[in-house]
């Protein structure tokens, strides 16, 4: 009763902080991927967009996530002006957009069976772009082979490298696209996890972030 009390009050704190725009505060680079982590909490504790006391609150969201889509397919307020040379605001760009994509993607995964009905056809069609923007950025036979399968920042080569946190969020957008009724490449998934597998340190019995390219320092002591 007391963590059914607590949540409640959480979720009551959260909804009172959600702009006009359905936007949870943040900055710029951070949307919509912010308040798709907000959604993420409402729809968590089995509220839906269609009805209950964060119903039209969560449809708010919704709508800024699908305002924040490109028409490349990539859920993001900002995406790298110049991503041949990622430096300072492009760096930042880069590294924002992979995330606020593939959460949000998420959550329309998670929403598109639970939407108003006229809802989704919009869904369907952004859901769409998503994944196929998701897939073209998947690491192919051109990256280093410990990275293939995987995903990382928003960069182009040779930026090719891979990290295991950016590809989790990635899988867990693809396994709700799935479950919700899209296709997804079986082998896609399949060497997305052989990249989870390759960071696995079995020294230390951990998953490592990512391979790192440099080479181990030799003690000369």
């Amino acid at each position: 009763r007391d963590v059914d009390a607590s949540i409640d009050r959480a979720l009551e704190w959260l909804a009172s902080q959600q702009q006009l725009d359905g936007s949870y505060p943040t900055v710029d680079l951070g949307q919509p991927g912010v308040t798709s982590l907000c959604l993420l909490a409402f729809l968590a504790d089995g509220h839906n967009p269609q009805d209950g006391p964060f119903g039209t609150r969560i449809l708010r969201g919704i709508d800024l996530i699908l305002d924040s889509q490109m028409p490349d397919g990539l859920i993001s307020r900002y995406a790298p002006r110049n991503r041949r040379s990622p430096q300072g605001e492009a760096r930042r760009q880069a590294k924002a957009a992979v995330y606020n994509h593939a959460i949000s993607g998420l959550v329309l995964g998670e929403v598109y069976g639970t939407a108003p009905s006229e809802k989704h056809g919009e869904l369907h069609a952004a859901l769409e772009r998503a994944i196929a923007w998701t897939l073209r950025d998947q690491k192919g036979s051109d990256a280093r082979a410990i990275d293939r399968g995987a995903w990382r920042y928003y960069y182009t080569k040779p930026n090719d490298d891979a990290d295991l946190s950016v590809t989790g969020w990635q899988l867990m957008f693809l396994r709700s696209a799935q479950n919700a009724g899209f296709t997804i490449p079986e082998a896609t998934v399949d060497a997305a996890i052989e990249y989870v597998r390759r960071n696995f340190n079995s020294r230390r019995d951990t998953f490592r972030y990512k391979i790192d390219r440099r080479k181990p320092r030799i003690n000369r002591g």
